[in-house]
């Protein structure tokens, strides 16, 4: 699973809920990051959670250079703004599995992650 959150300290509280769940974690906070992470991860990360705002770009320019590097991972779009202010072409994207509303709770965020999970088989 890979974390990518410009607020560092909501990214280790997302990583250490995921470890109790059994999910293996990474936290990045920045486009470069993600990337640099994704292409580092053994093994692959199978499911992103991506912060729509990042302080070197947006998920939308994450989710680009993912499909250009050939990575298929679903990707969860998490955000303080509404779902609806999430850019129309950016939710029509093929690796986008659903959008977690911040804050969110285990709850969603575990099923949020199942959900993606079955959309990769």
């Amino acid at each position: 699973m890979l974390v990518c959150d410009d607020e560092a300290r909501l990214a280790m509280l997302t990583a250490g809920l995921l470890d109790q769940y059994g999910y293996g974690s990474l936290t990045v906070s920045s486009v470069t990051g993600a990337l640099e992470a994704l292409g580092r991860a053994a093994p692959p990360c199978d499911v992103v959670l991506l912060d729509l705002t990042l302080p070197d770009g947006s998920a939308a320019e994450v989710v680009h250079k993912m499909r250009a590097a050939g990575y298929d991972q679903p990707v969860i779009l998490t955000s303080g703004y509404a779902e609806e202010d999430v850019p129309p072409e950016l939710r029509a994207d093929p690796l986008i599995a659903g959008y977690l509303a911040k804050p969110y709770s285990v709850d969603r965020l575990v099923d949020a992650i199942g959900r993606a999970l079955e959309q990769r088989r």
